[in-house]
């Protein structure tokens, strides 16, 4: 039994001495996250968005981060001016192929004008971002070490449909609860470092090893952004056109726009604390009180509650979305004209059919490379695109 009983030491010795190895090993290999990243760094996807659901978007898309958890290659050393994208799911275009998204469009359309001129555009956005979380992009992203010149902020519709959602439960306070903060940092990064994560992670998924199965899984089993071919769209839309509920009237916006304000005022304190130049973008959208039942069928957004996972919610009209959203565009408006700081008013003439949204808010193809365009057209009238090169 002395015998039996040393030997099983020994094994559970050995079994520990190669596990701290090997937990040493994976932990130099795939060391904690110790940065803030939108998306996971170095994500890699390809899926197939089902033409019927979402006609104009790509057939086959490249979903691709970098380094710095951004939907774009790394910045070069020789780079000249480096632009970042902030926005909601509308600067994401997940449905478009990874160089059909208007913020890389951007990139061709400035290389056009000045050839020798390099710009690097990396795109931060993602679904479902409001003002509270580019506060926070703005606080942590490591904005130093990707040395960013400019921020171009698509915004509007999703700070609009928060508001509506959460009804009377709407906290314009929100981020001065207790834990707030921190629930924020969570919900703007989908990697953060440990002490940052809520609720706080177990021990076991802090080690290196369980790091490592991670990336593996992702590789070998995939993790996707989202929905592949985008069904749930077809299923949000179902409930949308089942639902008996219609509100045509909006809430009292007052306190959400003066939150609004709030944050735009931080973000500007934030851009210029760090020497970026703030550019803000108003945002478009479908929506108009004169559409079509064949495209108000296209809709599935401004629902109030939890009306993604269940059906019979309300829904607001085209008509009190679309004043809703003008009433986001205009406050953006005056704010940076009284502040001094750039705005670009895309929604002022952008044309809400279908042949440039293939819902919502969400741009086909050909509305992509209209929001290039027009982005592009706006940025190369001014510094640095309208000076004459060196010489």
């Amino acid at each position: 039994m002395r015998k039996a009983l040393l030997k099983i030491i020994l094994a559970a010795g050995i079994l520990a001495a190669g596990t701290l190895i090997l937990e040493f090993a994976a932990g130099r290999l795939f060391p904690a996250p110790d940065n803030f990243y939108i998306w996971p760094p170095n994500l890699h996807r390809t899926f197939t968005p089902d033409q019927e659901i979402m006609p104009g978007t790509s057939p086959r898309v490249r979903f691709q981060t970098n380094s710095f958890g951004l939907r774009s290659y790394n910045p070069a050393p020789n780079d000249d001016y480096r632009i970042l994208v902030l926005g909601g799911s509308a600067a994401e275009c997940l449905y478009l192929d990874q160089r059909r998204t208007w913020p890389r469009l951007i990139i061709d359309h400035l290389e056009r004008i000045r050839p020798r001129f390099r710009t690097w555009v990396g795109n931060g956005g993602r679904s479902g971002q409001t003002s509270r979380d580019h506060i926070f992009h703005f606080e942590y992203l490591p904005l130093r070490n990707l040395d960013i010149d400019a921020a171009v902020i698509l915004i509007g519709a999703n700070d609009l449909q928060l508001r509506l959602q959460r009804g009377e439960a709407y906290d314009p306070g929100y981020l001065g609860q207790p834990g707030a903060r921190l629930a924020q940092i969570d919900r703007a990064f989908l990697s953060v470092p440990y002490p940052f994560i809520r609720p706080p992670l177990p021990f076991y998924k802090r080690t290196g090893l369980w790091r490592a199965a991670r990336r593996a899984a992702r590789r070998f089993i995939g993790e996707r952004p989202q929905d592949d071919r985008g069904e749930v769209i077809a299923l949000w839309r179902e409930y949308r056109r089942r639902s008996p509920h219609r509100v045509d009237l909006l809430p009292d916006m007052e306190p959400a726009l003066r939150e609004y304000l709030d944050n735009l005022r931080t973000m500007v304190d934030l851009a210029s604390r760090r020497g970026i130049r703030l550019i803000f973008v108003t945002q478009p959208a479908i929506w108009r009180a004169d559409m079509p039942p064949e495209e108000e069928d296209l809709l599935w957004g401004g629902g109030v509650g939890n009306y993604k996972n269940q059906p019979g919610q309300p829904y607001y009209t085209p008509r009190a979305l679309a004043e809703g959203l003008e009433v986001y565009n205009r406050i953006l408006i005056a704010a940076a004209r009284q502040w001094g700081i750039e705005y670009f008013d895309l929604a002022a003439d952008f044309p809400r059919t279908t042949d440039y949204f293939y819902d919502d808010l969400h741009f086909t193809l050909k509305g992509s490379e209209l929001v290039a365009e027009k982005i592009g057209n706006y940025l190369s009238s001014r510094p640095p695109y309208n000076r004459p090169p060196p010489r």
